[in-house]
């Protein structure tokens, strides 16, 4: 083996406060399309341990109602998808599991119904990101206020922006009470 190298390679990670163990820069993103068993397993197997739930981005919001079962749907798939690990032998890794999610404002009730699924199998929802891409001010700064407060109540560890800029930015750190951004990713 190379002289000065770790005897065992891992994926790269970062210290991020809030998050139980530092935060791994590589994981499988999920959505309605790829929320597969198969895709899981062989992550799980390949040494991912972060999953990244995200919802599609459309163009016009639906109705609440489209909304809503679109949240129902995700968390009942991801729901069988970890209940299913057992089958393949891969339940003593819960532990090192962690999930984040991503929500444009008109999913943010996803959250919830998310956070139940990867709670109820014993594994960590621990990040939290608003999709502010083309979301007014107006907009981030209210849906920010909701996600303090989930923070707040210990629902989730870390909340952040996907996307935005500075200006998304600005407004969530003009909210009262608000929580800090502790992560901010772009595409």
């Amino acid at each position: 083996w190379l002289v000065g190298s770790p005897p065992v390679l891992e994926l790269p990670r970062v210290d991020c406060e809030g998050t139980p163990w530092p935060f791994p820069l590589l994981g499988l993103e999920l959505d309605s399309a790829s929320a597969d068993i198969f895709n899981l397993v062989d992550a799980m197997e390949d040494g991912l341990r972060h999953f990244h739930i995200t919802y599609p981005t459309y163009s016009e919001v639906k109705d609440d109602n489209r909304n809503e079962f679109e949240s129902r749907l995700m968390a009942l798939r991801l729901a069988e998808m970890l209940n299913r690990i057992r089958k393949h032998h891969l339940q003593y890794l819960r532990a090192g599991i962690g999930f984040s999610i991503r929500t444009p404002p008109h999913l943010m009730p996803a959250f919830s119904e998310i956070r139940k699924a990867v709670t109820a199998n014993r594994m960590q929802m621990f990040a939290w990101l608003l999709d502010a891409r083309g979301v007014p001010r107006a907009q981030v700064a209210e849906c920010w206020a909701h996600m303090s407060q989930a923070k707040r109540q210990g629902e989730v560890k870390v909340i952040g922006l996907f996307g935005g800029g500075a200006a998304a930015v600005q407004a969530a750190k003009s909210v009262a009470r608000a929580a800090p951004v502790s992560v901010y990713a772009a595409e």
